[in-house]
């Protein structure tokens, strides 16, 4: 299974069985094979989950993706004193993440993009959370992109200050009682991350 963040809407790629009450693409490998899915997608509204079901979803979802470039980010929660940092980009909350260096790795790439973005230093990560994957359009070129999500802490957030040629406008501290309501206010794939956030801290 596969779950991807198209235009703010969870597609998932599932197995096909007897039972699924979903549109099955299961022949669709011909030339409307795009097109029957994103047809299909757009009925639904925004914020909604999608599923789709194939004979092999791994197939469907390579062809699916066959002229989008790959790459892979990382980013992560802050917490202190146990709230939660976020941060508004484009008029929506929204968590710091960016695109890996060459040769970076995973965890020192999601902390200095989080340091980067929110003007902090010292950041620790304490635990890894989920990954997500969303697509997005730049420059008229295609990107499916990997995020792996991490829950941080910073002792010292004195220097704070949100990296405004970013497009990043502001930067606040909600509390975990905040976060449903949040839910509301950011994307679909960031929900999910609050959400893995909250599975993780049993709450």
């Amino acid at each position: 299974m596969y779950k991807v963040f198209i235009e703010n809407r969870a597609v998932i790629f599932r197995q096909s069985d007897p039972f699924n009450t979903g549109i099955s693409y299961d022949g669709s490998r011909g030339k409307g094979f795009r097109a029957a899915i994103l047809a299909e997608i757009v009925t639904h509204a925004p914020g909604s989950e999608v599923g789709l079901y194939f004979n092999d979803p791994v197939v469907a979802f390579d062809q699916f993706f066959r002229d989008h470039k790959r790459i892979s980010a990382a980013g992560g929660l802050v917490v202190k004193d146990g709230n939660l940092l976020f941060m508004k980009r484009f008029g929506m909350w929204d968590l710091p993440k960016g695109k890996l260096e060459k040769s970076e790795s995973i965890q020192s790439g999601a902390i200095r993009e989080v340091e980067e973005e929110c003007g902090l230093n010292g950041v620790k990560i304490t635990q890894p959370m989920n990954v997500t994957l969303h697509t997005y359009v730049m420059n008229g070129k295609k990107y499916l992109k990997t995020t792996y999500w991490f829950a941080m802490e910073c002792e010292d957030v004195s220097s704070m200050k949100p990296q405004e040629e970013e497009g990043i406008t502001e930067l606040h501290w909600f509390t975990a009682d905040q976060l449903i309501d949040l839910k509301k206010q950011t994307y679909l794939s960031i929900a999910e991350v609050i959400e893995s956030y909250l599975l993780l801290s049993g709450r």
